[in-house]
């Protein structure tokens, strides 16, 4: 019998392999163009964002910048400016919806999503860097703090209106009257900016207090992307969640927060002590809370990493005692170099005299002032003593986290404790969820629930930033109709781009629910009490639904 031997005319091998080869160029070619394509979105939208800037970014009132002819020219007309304001709000969205479409790499096994996020995060930062600031006038204030300083006038004890002409530098007057709630440290920074750049440019100043911000950022993603290695948490995850997104870039490079500087400083603490550093790492967390006082709530969580989960009493307060010497003595003897000594504790509780509409405690504030007016009565003294009750209650569930001797990662005791904190107060500024977002994403367990967590907060806290008042020229964007359209159009939006994401993600509620503090538990109650309620029917049907859904993630 002899074998039949076939052979293929080389043409049509040729053909055959070529076209083997189109599905793996094509599937190359969308690789590359999933990578590309978020990273020139976003950096269109902070260009615009930068060119919008020109026309509605906060400059001193006798800034010579406003001289320079396309900044006039931009500024001469309301329908320009608008314009300006229209290229900020759209920059911003597109913003948004550039880091959305990066997070399926984020979570994807391709050994160069790291890469690819951090290259987007800085070609999207690029932009931003010379942007006139938008957003927050904080860096005029940081400013004139700067000049209290020089001036040797204590900025515990006056407010910037002390200065004369504090008006022009472009300070919000809201905070005109109102001490400083930075520390010592971030005080002599503010005024070696002062120093170097001279009383005759406020702008240079700005620019170099916007990089120490940059810097604060660019430290946070360092050591962020250390602890995400060492905890074994997926790096391009954490870096897509922190480094890139929008929140990060907007308020700590375009507005200039030091709030940044802040959070890289509790990082590297944490960093040094899980490696068991601990004089570093106490003299970082020190330095932390010499640039903003509120870091003083993660001074215990740096004793608990050296302990057991179940340490007794007197071993953590061992701890806390060696960990508070060290770094509250570093913030005494700066204040008292920085010729400012103690003030920085009553500067802990200034950003809690505004309100914020989105805050719990904000709604409730006003619920007793209504109600206590009515009766004839100043509200003041009712409103005070539920703030007072709304702080003990956070510093109640902050002790308990402390003292528990469940088995809770110490950097999820910390993000609880914060956020605790951050619903307690009346103020909830955007940036504060970044005291929050970095460590939770750093913490265990850390699970998709908590991602779609973040997701939520991101866009919510990116439609009220932008809709935040910009410096106009007298259009239609700065009257009260104007004003209620923008609020319309970020909250439509908003709500737009978060019912795609649910709907994409199929996120269930009922697992958002347990992904928050002390959440399982309050589901696994309601589910009881539904059960018996029920007869067991409703209960059952819900715990397969969630069960299906936990699955999927």
């Amino acid at each position: 019998m002899t074998a039949q031997v076939t052979t293929e005319r080389p043409d049509t091998v040729l053909a055959s392999e070529r076209a083997r080869r189109v599905p793996l160029r094509a599937r190359r070619l969308v690789e590359r163009a999933s990578r590309v394509a978020p990273l020139a979105m976003g950096t269109v939208a902070t260009s615009a964002i930068l060119l919008g800037s020109l026309g509605v970014g906060y400059l001193p009132g006798d800034s010579p910048l406003r001289e320079w002819p396309l900044i006039a020219a931009v500024r001469a007309t309301a329908s320009l400016t608008e314009i300006c304001a229209i290229l900020v709000l759209g920059g911003g969205l597109l913003l948004l919806l550039a880091w959305l479409r990066l997070r399926t790499l984020a979570r994807s096994d391709d050994p160069r999503a790291l890469r690819t996020i951090l290259v987007a995060a800085a070609a999207w930062c690029a932009p931003l860097l010379i942007t006139v600031p938008l957003f927050s006038r904080d860096m005029f204030s940081y400013v004139a703090q700067g000049r209290l300083m020089t001036q040797g006038i204590d900025p515990y004890s006056h407010g910037v209106a002390t200065l004369p002409g504090w008006f022009l530098l472009g300070v919000d007057p809201v905070w005109a009257d109102t001490p400083t709630p930075y520390g010592p440290l971030f005080l002599v920074i503010e005024r070696t900016a002062v120093q170097l750049a001279g009383w005759s440019s406020p702008e240079l100043s700005v620019a170099m207090l916007r990089a120490v911000s940059v810097a604060g950022v660019i430290a946070l993603a360092v050591y962020a992307l250390r602890l995400a290695r060492l905890r074994g948490l997926s790096t391009p995850l954490t870096a897509w969640v922190v480094v890139a997104n929008p929140l990060t870039l907007i308020l700590f490079v375009v507005a200039g927060h030091n709030d940044s500087v802040m959070l890289a400083l509790i990082l590297a603490s944490l960093y040094y002590g899980c490696t068991d550093r601990r004089v570093l790492a106490v003299v970082l967390m020190g330095a932390a809370i010499a640039v903003k006082p509120v870091a003083v709530i993660a001074l215990p969580v740096l004793a608990l990493l050296w302990l057991r989960h179940d340490a007794t009493l007197r071993e953590r307060l061992r701890g806390w005692l060696w960990t508070g010497l060290g770094a509250l003595g570093l913030v005494v003897a700066l204040g008292f170099a920085a010729g400012v000594g103690v003030g920085w504790v009553a500067a802990m509780i200034v950003p809690g005299t505004i309100l914020h509409w989105y805050a719990p405690m904000s709604l409730v504030a006003v619920l007793v002032s209504s109600t206590v007016e009515l009766t004839g009565h100043d509200p003041a003294a009712a409103v005070t003593l539920v703030k007072l009750l709304a702080l003990t209650l956070a510093g109640t569930v902050a002790a308990w986290l402390l003292l528990t001797r469940r088995a809770i990662d110490p950097l999820a005791r910390l993000a609880t404790a914060l956020l605790a904190f951050v619903t307690a107060s009346s103020a909830i500024h955007p940036w504060y969820a970044l005291w929050i977002l970095p460590i939770a994403a750093l913490a265990r367990p850390w699970r998709s629930v908590h991602v779609h967590l973040a997701v939520y907060a991101t866009i919510f806290l990116m439609c009220v930033t932008l809709a935040e008042p910009v410096e106009g020229n007298g259009g239609i964007l700065d009257q009260l109709p104007g004003r209620v359209a923008t609020i319309a159009a970020m909250a439509v939006v908003g709500l737009y781009v978060l019912l795609g994401y649910t709907d994409s993600e199929r996120v269930a509620v009922r697992g958002l629910v347990r992904g928050l503090p002390f959440g399982g538990e309050l589901v696994s109650r309601g589910s009881d009490l539904l059960q018996r309620s029920t007869g067991g029917r409703l209960g059952t049907r819900l715990d397969r639904r969630y069960a299906s859904v936990r699955a999927r993630d």
